[in-house]
């Protein structure tokens, strides 16, 4: 859970810094926390945002148990926690929580809501159990963001393995596979360009078509319509071409 320390380092010296004040718990905090800070803190000011104060014990913990295990913190660790008089106190509450199976199967399950269409059909929720397995055991191993983003998008298999599912839930559409996999893994909305060029960025059609190119070799059957014995493998023909003509993008 190293990648996920270093983000919510971040985080959490931004959420509780008072008046561009960082307030790590220990006098060290390290260059990207301090650079991150730096750019949060000018980005502020010259938006006139005021930062805001520092959280109380009673907040920090429930915000971060929010954050890190999708759930409130029990009567017992609060207390703990509130009785605590120990500078490192929320140092050990953050390592304590990113140790936690909790951790790992929320952020699994965050995930896998983020990667299925929120107007997916009932059977494909009743199969998501394999792609929320195979998150929680990349996160639960470690794996690298880029890792991990890299073997869902060149995985083969069926359903029941996990990322397969990603895709027949997009149909195995290669416009809908590259709409989602932009906005999920890359943060750009790009689907705009799909009819046209974009009208507030500098995406044009092809660029959209491009990008899909990349998942035109995915496999069409009629066992994934059926619903029976899908694998996700890849084909050794497929091609996209520009809406209304006969132009082929490549890859």
């Amino acid at each position: 859970m190293r990648i996920a320390k270093v983000i919510l380092a971040i985080v959490v010296s931004f959420v509780g810094s008072a008046c561009g004040r960082a307030v790590a718990e220990t006098d060290e905090q390290t260059p990207i926390v301090q650079q991150i800070d730096q750019l949060l803190l000018r980005k502020m000011a010259a938006q006139s945002v005021t930062p805001a104060e520092r959280s109380s014990d009673e907040e920090f913990i429930r915000r971060l148990s929010l954050d890190l295990a999708g759930r409130i913190p029990t009567v017992a660790q609060t207390r703990e926690f509130l009785s605590d008089d120990a500078a490192d106190k929320r140092s050990r509450l953050i390592d304590h929580l990113l140790d936690s199976p909790s951790t790992v199967n929320h952020l699994a399950e965050s995930w896998r809501n983020a990667m299925l269409p929120s107007n997916a059909s009932p059977k494909l929720f009743r199969n998501s159990a394999g792609l929320h397995n195979w998150l929680r055991e990349q996160i639960g191993n470690n794996l690298r963001y880029d890792r991990i983003v890299s073997d869902l998008i060149a995985a083969t298999g069926s359903e029941q393995d996990g990322p397969a599912l990603f895709f027949t839930a997009l149909d195995l559409e290669p416009k809908k596979v590259a709409a989602a996999t932009s906005r999920i893994f890359l943060g750009l909305q790009i689907e705009c360009a799909e009819c046209h060029d974009h009208p507030f960025d500098d995406w044009k059609q092809e660029d959209f078509w491009g990008y899909a190119a990349f998942f035109a070799r995915l496999p069409k059957n009629d066992n994934m319509v059926r619903g029976r014995n899908f694998r996700l493998t890849d084909r050794m023909e497929g091609d996209v071409t520009l809406p209304e003509t006969e132009t082929v993008v490549l890859p």
